[in-house]
């Protein structure tokens, strides 16, 4: 009976370590904002903007959602170029779909992996 006891108490002490850094980490990245692998996103979008790479989007571009939605957070450093709300600076360019991106001054178009993009910036 000592042995069942000891047992039951050491699998509730167990159950209720792992609930408590569960709930550690799930608060943690909330209130830091940060996930696994954002890190990885932030310098490369510190990096694509300190090479002067530029994003063009639209609000009404749903693949311009997602592109901005890989980023997370990091999508603060990335340059962007708001089609909507300055078309001036599309037109002379000539951006003829969305997403698109300025990267050594060479127009990439379409929706890009983050993969795709580090390779296309050499980031």
């Amino acid at each position: 009976m000592k042995t069942r006891y000891k047992v039951l108490i050491t699998f509730t002490i167990l159950i209720f370590v792992i609930v408590i850094l569960y709930q550690g980490t799930k608060l943690a990245s909330r209130s830091t904002g940060l996930v696994i692998g954002e890190d990885v996103k932030i310098r490369l979008a510190q990096c694509m903007a300190g090479k002067n790479i530029s994003f063009y989007y639209s609000r009404f571009c749903a693949d311009c959602y997602t592109q901005k939605s890989d980023f997370g957070i990091g999508f603060q450093f990335i340059n962007v170029v708001d089609c909507d709300n300055s078309p001036e600076k599309c037109d002379d360019i000539g951006i003829g779909e969305m997403p698109a991106w300025r990267i050594h001054n060479v127009m990439v178009y379409g929706y890009k992996t983050l993969g795709e993009l580090k390779d296309l910036s050499g980031c």
